[in-house]
């Protein structure tokens, strides 16, 4: 499977907790998660870790928006088939295969 996952982050720490938690915890073995964190107060961005080999975490010191964070993380995915998901939202099992 030659997937990738990009999710956008501005703010609400609380809201992108749940959802990496609960998106990593779904996704197959072999699914990239590609993660724009994406603030100009630095606070907002700095200490987020989650320790998965399928993540990378972009981290940009500037409010993006949402279009230009979106073609930021697709620029770094390397899955051919793309799915985009807001960090507000959390994914309950079998989410992924039923999308698929």
């Amino acid at each position: 499977m030659d997937v990738s996952v990009v999710v956008p982050y501005h703010s609400n720490r609380n809201l992108l907790d749940l959802c990496m938690g609960t998106l990593l915890a779904t996704l197959p073995a072999n699914v990239e998660v590609v993660a724009v964190l994406n603030n100009a107060d630095q606070r907002e961005i700095s200490g987020i870790e989650w320790n998965d080999p399928r993540l990378k975490i972009l981290r940009i010191p500037r409010s993006l928006g949402y279009s230009k964070a979106i073609n930021i993380g697709v620029a770094e995915a390397s899955g051919e088939t793309l799915v985009f998901c807001d960090a507000d939202s959390f994914f309950p099992h079998p989410w992924f295969e039923a999308l698929h």
